[in-house]
């Protein structure tokens, strides 16, 4: 649960500074005239998606490889710590 909170806030956040980045204007024909408006580009979504495709098999990679990785134990009985002082 902690990682899709992260994951959420990290994510909106790359994600709205490379749409805002990568604006391109656009000229939009209103009655008073024309105006210039600045819209993310198609390279800035592109940036988007290859960003969460790498980051996502980033995340199985890691994933793959904790579950692989083997469980260490503590033991919790006293005989089998070593002795104080």
């Amino acid at each position: 649960m902690v990682f899709r909170y992260i994951g959420g806030a990290v994510g909106t956040t790359v994600t709205g500074a490379s749409l805002t980045l990568y604006a391109a204007p656009i000229v939009v024909a209103i009655p008073g005239g024309t105006t210039i408006v600045l819209a993310p580009s198609t390279q800035a979504f592109t940036y988007v998606v290859v960003a969460a495709l790498v980051l996502g098999l980033l995340g199985l990679v890691v994933a793959y490889a904790l579950k692989k990785a083997p469980d260490v134990r503590i033991s919790e009985r006293n005989d089998e710590q070593a002795p104080m002082g």
